[in-house]
């Protein structure tokens, strides 16, 4: 998905480190979970986030079979914010 969305000028990216950054993200969440729910007492936190895990998923998989097109599109810009406000006179 992300190398469908639009570059814009000025923008941030990470270039030909993009993949590895990830990747390493990716590996320090899975230890910092597995760190987090192997403690005995962390069983009622941990059903607590699966049970919101799932239904997060249960979401993703409703919009891709019903409202697949929100995947497709960059949101509109009128929310945007700009760094570079105008001067105030």
């Amino acid at each position: 998905m992300r190398k469908r969305l639009e570059v814009k000028e000025g923008g941030f990216s990470l270039g030909r480190a993009e993949v590895p950054v990830a990747v390493v993200a990716l590996i320090w969440v899975a230890v910092a979970i597995f760190v987090l729910v192997t403690p005995e007492e962390a069983r009622v936190p941990v059903a607590i986030v699966l049970g919101l895990v799932l239904a997060g998923g249960l979401y993703f998989v409703k919009m891709m079979i019903f409202n697949r097109e929100v995947f497709e599109t960059e949101p509109s810009g009128g929310d945007a914010v700009h760094l570079d406000p105008e001067p105030v006179d």
